[in-house]
């Protein structure tokens, strides 16, 4: 009985100690990351937009004032000068 156990004992050791097959060759790795990455990304560009959208009008709003400040400074340069005598 002693034997007996001790011969499942080492084949289930010799058996668990076998090297594991590669079951995924690289064009499967390849195409499951492919998909990940395509499914994050389309997450992030719609993201991106959403926060494009809100920003945006923030943004080009302080833009055109600056820009319409500029104009009218460039068309009368010396309304905002004092002059002293």
């Amino acid at each position: 009985m002693k034997y007996l156990l001790l011969l499942v004992m080492v084949l289930i050791t010799l058996i668990s100690c076998q090297p594991k097959t590669n079951t995924h060759n690289d064009s499967y790795v390849h195409a499951q990351v492919d998909s990940i990455v395509g499914s994050r990304m389309m997450d992030i560009n719609a993201r991106a937009m959403e926060d494009l959208d809100q920003r945006i009008s923030i943004e080009v709003k302080a833009k055109a004032d600056s820009i319409i400040a500029s104009r009218k400074n460039r068309m009368h340069p010396l309304k905002d000068t004092v002059h002293h005598p």
